[in-house]
C-alpha cells in the first residue's frame, strides 16, 4: 500500500515543526539528552497523526520509516534554522567573552570561526543525519506501537 503524499505532509510537517520548536527551546531542548527524545517522539507523533488523517488506515514498518524520517528532516531544518538565528542573538552579546582572549589574533580567529559560513552548514548536516536516524528509529517504533492496529469495527446501530 502506498502512502498519501497529502497525509503524509501534513503529518510530517505539523510533527515536524513542533519537533524542530522544541528541539530548539533552549530548557526543551534537554530533552534531546535523552538520545535525540524530541527527534523519536516526533516521528512517533507523525506516525499518529498520519495514521489519524488516513482514518485508522495500518501503518507498515516501511510506510513508519518514510513518515519518521521525513518529520526528522522537517524538524531538523527548523531547529537549526532556529538554532542559528538564537545564535546570532547570542553572537551580539559575546562581547565579553571576546575580551578573555589574550590578543586581538585570537579574538579574530574566534570570531570568524563563529560567523563564518561553515559552521552553521556542518552544524544543519550533522543535524540532519542524526534527526534522519532517530526519525527512522521513531517511525519503526509508531508503526509498530500504534501503526499496526487496525481500526475498531463499527458497531451497527439500532
Amino acid at each position: 500500500m502506498q502512502l498519501n503524499t497529502r497525509s503524509l505532509l501534513i503529518a510530517a510537517g505539523i510533527a515536524g515543526v513542533a519537533m524542530g520548536i522544541l528541539s530548539a527551546v533552549p530548557i526543551l531542548s534537554l530533552v534531546n539528552c535523552l538520545l535525540c527524545g524530541w527527534v523519536w517522539g516526533g516521528a512517533i507523533f507523525a506516525v499518529w497523526l498520519y495514521k489519524r488523517n488516513e482514518n485508522g488506515v495500518v501503518v507498515t514498518t516501511g510506510q513508519g520509516i518514510v513518515i519518521g524520517l521525513v518529520a526528522a528532516l522537517i524538524g531538523g531544518v527548523i531547529s537549526w534554522l532556529l538554532g542559528v538565528i538564537l545564535g546570532g542573538a547570542t553572537m551580539a552579546a559575546m562581547g565579553p567573552l571576546l575580551e578573555q582572549f589574550p590578543d586581538e589574533e585570537s579574538r579574530q580567529a574566534f570570531q570568524q570561526l563563529m560567523t563564518s559560513g561553515g559552521v552553521p552548514i556542518i552544524t544543519l548536516l550533522v543535524n540532519l543525519i542524526v534527526n534522519a536516524i532517530f526519525g527512522i528509529i521513531g517511525g519503526l517504533i509508531g508503526a509498530a506501537v500504534i501503526g499496526n492496529k487496525p481500526p475498531a469495527p463499527a458497531t451497527p446501530s439500532m
